[in-house]
């Protein structure tokens, strides 16, 4: 009985599942629903470039978010899939992200080109690159332990002169 239509400009992610109600103003009880169905690709195109320390962590993410869902997501490095074992990688997958990441990286096992690929039923493949650079461990010094320890040595040098100073005055004589 009669129409009804309504407009979302513009429609975002966020308006997946969106329920809306038409109401009839003479008869409330008289209603119908729709709910809105937004599908979207995944957002993943181009490439990063990721400078990682030797022997610190490297993680990447890629966003897979979409919808419908993707069907699966893989890793590879330098144009073969990842090695999870030989790596020591481990990958993990929450339906939104997918990150791969190891502990202490050296650079012959894991410096090259990484690739992350998304396979969509919808949309079909959608891929993000990620070239990794290992850079040479540096020494890092604790700043702040180390300032206190100059300052215990210059008090303690202090201290030593002051207490001796007039055996230092009468050679100096």
């Amino acid at each position: 009985m009669g129409h009804s239509s309504v407009c979302v400009t513009p429609v975002l992610y966020e308006d997946n599942g969106a329920t809306f109600t038409c109401r009839r103003r003479n008869n409330a009880t008289a209603t119908a629903s729709v709910t809105l169905n937004v599908t979207y690709r995944p957002q993943l195109s181009g490439s990063e470039e990721v400078s990682v320390e030797e022997e610190s962590m490297l993680v990447l993410q890629c966003d897979i978010w979409a919808n419908p869902p993707v069907s699966s997501v893989s890793w590879s490095l330098n144009g073969s899939a990842v090695d999870l074992l030989a790596g020591g990688f481990s990958v993990t997958n929450d339906g939104f992200t997918s990150t791969i990441s190891a502990d202490k990286v050296e650079k012959s096992l894991h410096e090259g080109t990484y690739q992350c690929t998304a396979e969509s039923p919808t949309y079909g493949s959608h891929n993000k690159k990620f070239i990794v650079t290992l850079t040479d461990k540096t020494l890092t010094i604790p700043l702040m332990p180390f300032i206190a320890g100059l300052v215990v040595v210059f008090f303690t040098v202090l201290l030593a002169v002051a207490s001796r100073w007039n055996r230092i005055r009468k050679c100096c004589k």
